[in-house]
């Protein structure tokens, strides 16, 4: 794929730091690492979205919101959705 001069230069210096063979090694990881975000952040809004409607009779209000609040600190972009 076709890069401009500048973000190939940082490709390249990111596979020669990252002790990477290839860029193509270094393109999986990234969209590897991609997919665990997405996959991650899709499990904290169902856990959001589950917590919202769920009694807290063994929670405490407080366990509750201090667990959305972590959540929402790692995806601020869910807060949104509340």
């Amino acid at each position: 794929m076709p890069l401009p001069p500048d973000l190939k230069m940082f490709v390249d210096r990111q596979v020669q730091a990252g002790g990477y063979e290839h860029v193509s090694e270094y393109i999986r990881r990234l969209i590897n690492e991609d997919q665990r975000r997405k996959t991650r952040e899709d499990i904290d809004r169902k856990l959001l979205e589950a917590l919202d409607g769920a009694p807290s009779s063994d929670w405490s209000a407080h366990d509750l919101d201090s667990l959305k609040r972590r959540v929402i600190e790692r995806h601020p972009e869910l807060a949104d959705e509340q």
